[in-house]
C-alpha cells in the first residue's frame, strides 16, 4: 500500500478485517482532510473508490459531475443570541470524478439547512430556517460562490417537505379541525399557497409524524407534476397527488395485508420499487416473533400494474438469546424495523436496486447496503457500512447501553451510467460496480 501526494492510497489487494475500511477512515481523520481516494477490491466485484469523512449524501447532479452533501455541523462564535458559541449547518459540493471540493455553504449561527437540491445542473437551492423565524430560500452557485435569498411564506401549522423546482415547494399543513388530525398538502410559491387534492394523510402514523416520511428522499418520489404518497386506508395504498390544485389524486396500487416500508421511483420515472412486509396478525401483536420477509414489488408508474414481485434475501440470520443475568429473551442479529430499509434507490438502467438497512447485533447497530437484481431479485452484493458501537459504559457516557439504530444518514444514489453507487453511513462512500456480476 502506497501513500502518495494528494492523499490518494493505491491498494492492489487489501482484505478488510473491519467493516468497510473503518481503519482507513481513521487515516482520513488523522490527516485532517475531507476525503480520501483509494481502491479496495471486495468480494462480489464491488470496489470502494473514495470516502468522505462525516458527510451525508443529498443528491447527485443531473449530469453526474457534482455531488451535494451535508457535513457535520460547525461550531462558530458569530451567534446572534446564543453566545459564546452555536452550531451552523454546512453543505459541500464535490466533484464526483476527483473527490475535490467545489464549494461550501455555511448557514448563519443557529440556523439549519433543509430541502437542498440541484437545479439547472449545478445550482443548489436550499431553505435556511431556525425555530422562530420564517424560512429563507437560498440559491447558491458553488463555482462562483454567488448566492441570492428570498423569504418564503409558510402557512400556520405548516412545514416545507420538498423543493419542487427553484421557486416552488411542497408543504404540509396540520388540519386541526378533525380528530385525529390530518395532514394536508399544498404548494408554496412567491405568489402564495395553493391546497392540493389528496387522499387522507394522518398527521401521525405508527408514532412518527407523516411529514418526516413525506420529506424523506423526496427527489425519488417526484415525477413531473405529481408526487407519490402513501394514503391512510385500511390496506396500504400508494397515490399520485397532482401538484395542480384542480386535479384530483389518482390511486396507484393497493397492497392487501402488507405494510409499505419504503418506495422509490427509477430516475426516468418509468417504474416504482416498493418494499413491503406482512401485517402482523392479531396473535402476533405485542409478542416476540421473527420478522416477516421483505418483498419487493416493481410497478409500472403509468398504469401502476405489477411487473414483478419477489422476496428479498438477507444474509443476517436472527438468533433468540437471553442476557447472562436476565430472564427475558430477545432476537439478536435482527433488522431495525424503522430502517428496513432506511432508504432505497433504482439504477438508471433499471437492472439493480440498492437498499440501506440497519442490523442490531447486541449491543451495537451495524449499517449495510444490499444490492439486488431487478430481473429476479437475487442478491448481487452486500456492502458494509459503519457501526454505532455501544458498550456497558455507554450508559454512563450517554445514558444508552444499546444502539437504537444503525448509523445511516442521507440518500442512496447510482451514477447516471449505473456503474457507481453513492451511500452514506457515518461517512459517505463511493463504490465502483463495474466488476459486479
Amino acid at each position: 500500500m502506497r501513500l502518495a501526494l494528494g492523499a490518494t492510497i493505491s491498494v492492489e489487494r487489501f482484505e478488510l478485517a473491519m467493516p468497510n475500511g473503518t481503519g482507513l477512515l481513521h487515516v482520513i481523520a488523522r490527516l485532517g482532510i475531507a476525503s480520501l481516494a483509494f481502491v479496495v477490491f471486495a468480494d462480489g466485484g464491488v470496489t470502494l473508490v473514495r470516502a468522505y469523512k462525516d458527510a451525508a449524501l443529498i443528491e447527485i447532479s443531473a449530469d453526474g459531475r457534482l455531488m451535494l452533501a451535508r457535513r457535520d455541523a460547525r461550531k462558530i462564535t458569530d451567534c446572534p443570541d446564543r453566545r459564546p458559541y452555536c452550531s451552523a449547518d454546512v453543505l459541500e459540493v464535490f466533484e464526483t470524478a476527483t473527490g475535490k471540493s467545489a464549494g461550501q455553504l455555511v448557514s448563519r449561527g443557529g440556523f439549519n439547512f433543509g430541502l437542498a437540491r440541484f437545479f439547472h445542473d449545478h445550482t443548489v437551492v436550499v431553505v435556511e430556517q431556525d425555530w422562530k423565524s420564517s424560512p429563507v430560500r437560498i440559491e447558491w452557485e458553488p463555482a462562483s460562490g454567488h448566492r441570492s435569498e428570498a423569504s418564503l411564506a409558510v402557512p400556520k401549522d405548516g412545514g416545507l417537505i420538498c423543493a419542487l423546482n427553484d421557486t416552488s415547494f411542497l408543504a404540509g399543513v396540520a388540519d386541526r379541525s378533525v380528530s385525529p388530525w390530518l395532514y394536508r398538502l399544498a404548494v408554496v410559491t412567491a405568489e402564495g399557497v395553493e391546497r392540493l387534492q389528496q387522499p387522507d394523510l394522518p398527521f401521525v402514523r405508527n408514532g412518527v409524524p407523516v411529514s418526516s416520511a413525506l420529506a424523506r428522499d423526496c427527489g425519488a418520489r417526484l415525477l413531473n407534476d405529481s408526487y407519490l404518497v402513501e394514503g391512510d386506508t385500511t390496506n396500504a395504498s400508494l397515490y399520485w397527488v397532482s401538484l395542480h390544485p384542480e386535479v384530483q389524486a389518482r390511486p396507484c396500487h393497493v397492497f392487501e395485508s402488507e405494510k409499505i416500508r419504503n418506495f422509490a421511483l427509477s430516475p426516468d420515472g418509468s417504474i416504482i420499487a416498493v418494499a413491503t412486509d406482512a401485517v402482523e396478525s392479531a396473535s402476533e401483536v405485542g409478542k416476540l416473533h421473527p420478522e416477516h420477509p421483505l418483498w419487493l414489488t416493481v410497478l409500472d408508474s403509468g398504469g401502476c400494474s405489477v411487473l414483478r414481485k419477489f422476496q428479498l434475501e438477507f444474509p443476517e440470520k436472527q438468533k433468540l438469546r437471553s442476557p447472562p443475568l436476565g430472564s427475558y429473551q430477545y432476537y439478536d442479529n435482527s433488522h431495525f424495523g424503522a430502517q428496513f430499509p432506511a432508504t432505497m434507490t433504482v439504477s438508471p438502467d433499471k437492472t439493480k436496486v440498492a437498499l440501506a438497512y440497519g442490523v442490531y447485533r447486541s449491543p451495537s447497530g451495524y449499517a449495510y447496503f444490499g444490492l439486488y437484481s431487478l430481473a429476479d431479485g437475487h442478491r448481487l452484493a452486500t456492502i458494509d457500512g459503519d457501526v454505532l458501537h455501544k458498550w456497558l459504559w455507554s450508559g454512563f457516557l450517554n445514558d444508552e447501553i444499546r444502539a437504537p439504530s444503525a448509523p445511516i444518514h442521507g440518500a442512496l444514489r447510482f451514477s447516471a451510467d449505473s456503474r457507481t453507487l453513492f451511500g452514506s453511513s457515518q461517512n459517505l462512500r463511493q463504490w465502483d460496480l463495474s466488476r459486479l456480476k
